[in-house]
């Protein structure tokens, strides 16, 4: 999987990131069965993981 040879080689900030996206995913969109408190953590882990992304995009440069 894509996201943890990132996240061995980048973080941990990747596979969490991917893992609150995924289940956002399947438990929100698909399943609708998941409180308001779970998807605004979920948002910030993915938000956090943006933004990490960034910056190391912009490292790279």
């Amino acid at each position: 999987m894509a996201s943890k040879t990132l996240a061995k080689n980048l973080g941990d900030w990747i596979q969490d990131g991917w893992n609150a996206a995924y289940d956002l995913h399947v438990w929100v969109f698909h399943e609708v069965k998941l409180a308001i408190e779970y998807v605004k953590v979920g948002v910030e882990k993915i938000k956090k993981m943006l933004n990490e992304a960034k910056i190391a995009l912009q490292q790279n440069r």
